[in-house]
């Protein structure tokens, strides 16, 4: 039982160090995981929102899509100079449906990175399908260094969810 519970431990260590390490362009066992999962995304502390979510939050975000994650990398700093926002990573979808914001086939966003759940599983990863919404960091058009919004804002996708954004934005 202990010997279980070692391999169990190496082989979260490994997996999560390969996450933190870059690419991560193939989809894993952890996607199938992660795709039962409904509700927010886990991230942002709860502290720091300036805004909780609701539908009627929800459409003042300058993008939204359904999304699923592609690729992530550790974030670097912008163009601009300005630093990498720590705990960030920049993370590819391959964009399945656009509710605000955008209409490419695949788009790259900074947010926060996936964390632990108690049962020692990644909150998404490479497959995971999102709902993701937010805002431009520094202003201007909707995806310019575009950061995913946490505290309810991003969230895992289900059918039902995905309806109401569409209403909420008009969209179809």
């Amino acid at each position: 039982m202990v010997f279980t519970g070692i391999v169990l431990v190496l082989i979260v260590a490994v997996s999560a160090g390969t996450w933190f390490a870059g690419d991560r362009s193939t989809v894993g066992p952890e996607a199938q995981i992660l795709s039962s999962r409904v509700g927010a995304v886990p991230g942002a502390l709860a502290a720091s929102c300036v805004e909780t979510y609701d539908l009627f939050r929800l459409k003042n975000r300058a993008f939204a899509f359904d999304g699923t994650v592609t690729q992530t990398e550790v974030m670097k700093s912008p163009a601009d100079g300005s630093p990498a926002l720590d705990g960030y990573l920049t993370v590819t979808f391959h964009v399945n449906e656009w509710f605000r914001g955008g209409a490419q086939n695949t788009v790259t966003v900074d947010m926060i990175g996936p964390s632990m759940s108690p049962d020692q599983e990644l909150s998404y990863g490479v497959g995971s399908r999102l709902l993701v919404t937010g805002e431009p960091r520094f202003g201007g058009s909707a995806l310019n260094a575009a950061v995913a919004w946490g505290c309810g804002f991003t969230r895992y996708y289900d059918q039902v969810t995905a309806a109401s954004w569409r209403q909420a934005f008009g969209s179809n």
